[in-house]
């Protein structure tokens, strides 16, 4: 429960009101008020699915509550020295933002028919046979079920996997948010967006290794697909989104790495079959090709070449820097890459300097975002105050 007239309480109204100053200020008065930042979290999040009617819908809408998600992550990786600032500015991005569906869906359940069925829900629009059917899931296949619809399709630079998996994390950490938070993924993926045709093969796989498959990744989607039989795909196409990102920095490179994060968590649970792992190779390597024909990359970054990384420096400025950025120019994507390649850095295999890729890639993003700092400045502001 939350005092009445609680740093916390007044931030609930700030974030229904719609006023995004206050909702930063009040937020860094918590802070430094000693409320853990998951609390204040926790909070934003309870605010946002009842304002929103359990709807993730919308493009700022869905980024402001991945944003609260990522910031969450990133809190339990570095703690709130450095995190602080990006849960001022996440309370201030969610503020700003507001959903773009409203549908009433009756309580109750319904019975679970198999998860094929329940996926065709999804396909057809059906929301309220999807959300039904979800809350009456048997234990023993849910997560099973969840990870299905998560990689049902690549479409929409990949959200289906990441609101998937940043959905399933907060769940896992505030309980009694579950129904709520999976009932608005599922609103948001109904109905999917369309996926168009993926490439045919070009070739047969290369030597089952991670940098061969990356390398194949970075020619075409055609080899790229090419490659999904084998063992180290989903690494492949990681570390070819991850290499991309390091040579040029914009939103589609951002989201292969975000959505080559969540096919890979998944993967190291059970591994991804190939018809699912195709679908992330085709987007990272969509990614290269763009970036050729934009001619984003240059002359010598083309080919893959032999890329080398140095070993990773220290991420605590890195993620610093990042997290005092304003959330709501970016979308949030500043604090969602850096959470993705610290989750990266530790999924891939150890050994082979790839950790060190994750960081420079990171880095390699900090002149992208936006110079504004007023979530920092507003906890500097409380500070001064105190």
């Amino acid at each position: 429960m939350v005092a009445v007239n609680s740093p916390l309480s007044s931030l609930r109204a700030a974030v229904l009101d719609g006023t995004a100053d206050l909702a930063m200020e009040l937020t860094a008065r918590a802070l430094l008020g000693g409320v853990d930042g998951a609390r204040v979290a926790e909070v934003l999040l309870e605010t946002a699915l009842a304002l929103s009617g359990r709807e993730a819908a919308g493009a700022s809408w869905m980024h402001a509550l991945l944003s609260v998600g990522a910031t969450t992550e990133l809190l339990q990786h570095s703690g709130p020295e450095v995190v602080s600032p990006a849960v001022v500015g996440a309370a201030g991005f969610l503020t700003f933002a507001r959903p773009t569906r409203s549908r009433v869906i009756p309580g109750g359940t319904a019975v679970w028919p198999g998860t094929r069925d329940w996926l065709r829900f999804i396909q057809e629009d059906r929301v309220e046979d999807a959300v039904r059917a979800f809350r009456s899931v048997p234990g023993d296949v849910r997560d099973e079920a969840w990870r299905e619809a998560s990689l049902v399709t690549s479409a929409g630079w990949g959200h289906q996997a990441i609101l998937g998996g940043h959905v399933a994390r907060l769940a896992a950490r505030y309980a009694h948010l579950d129904e709520a938070l999976h009932e608005a993924a599922i609103r948001a993926w109904t109905p999917p967006e369309v996926e168009g045709e993926l490439f045919s093969p070009e070739g047969g796989p290369v030597e089952d290794g991670i940098l061969a498959v990356a390398e194949a990744v970075s020619i075409s989607p055609g080899t790229a697909v090419a490659q999904a039989s084998l063992g180290q795909a989903v690494e492949g196409a990681a570390v070819a989104a991850l290499e991309l990102l390091r040579r040029t920095q914009d939103l589609r490179t951002v989201h292969g790495v975000t959505y080559a994060r969540e096919v890979l968590a998944l993967h190291r649970v059970h591994a991804v079959r190939p018809d699912q792992a195709k679908r992330l190779l085709a987007f990272v390597a969509g990614g290269w090709d763009r970036a050729r024909r934009d001619r984003r990359i240059r002359k010598e970054g083309r080919q893959w070449g032999q890329p080398s990384w140095a070993q990773p420096g220290d991420w605590t400025p890195l993620l610093a820097e990042l997290c005092r950025v304003e959330l709501r120019p970016g979308f949030g994507h500043n604090v969602k890459i850096a959470d993705s390649c610290v989750a990266l850095a530790d999924l891939l295999p150890a050994g082979e300097g790839l950790d060190g890729l994750a960081f420079e890639a990171l880095r390699a993003t900090l002149p992208a975002w936006s110079r504004s700092r007023r979530p920092w400045l507003a906890l500097q502001k409380e500070r001064r105050s105190r």
